[in-house]
């Protein structure tokens, strides 16, 4: 709903079709999905040791868990380790470190 100045210079209030579709528009592109790794920090842990301190890549990490299991239930791919990494959810490693191990 909003409000409209009328002729008469009072207020009434009325649905515009156009300001109900913005809207909804922008609380679309504005939300962003949760991540995956929610609240327990586990896996990004486990992903920062391996990858600072045994020089492991991204890929290395994946598979790792693989084989060895993951150290929460939430399972993820490569890219999205990639993504963690560069949006700063495992925040102490570097371009170097994603790239060289």
């Amino acid at each position: 709903m909003v409000e409209n100045l009328d002729s008469n210079l009072s207020f009434t209030i009325r649905y515009n079709a156009e300001y109900t579709q913005n809207d909804a528009t922008s609380r679309y592109l504005c939300k962003e999905p949760e991540l995956k790794l929610g609240t327990d920090w586990a896996l990004a842990n486990a992903c920062l040791k391996l990858i600072k301190e045994q020089s492991y890549i991204p890929y290395a990490v994946i598979e790792y868990f693989k084989k060895h299991g993951w150290p929460i239930e939430t399972r993820i791919c490569e890219n999205m380790l990639y993504n963690y990494i560069e949006s700063g959810y495992i925040p102490e490693i570097t371009e170097n470190d994603r790239l060289c191990g």
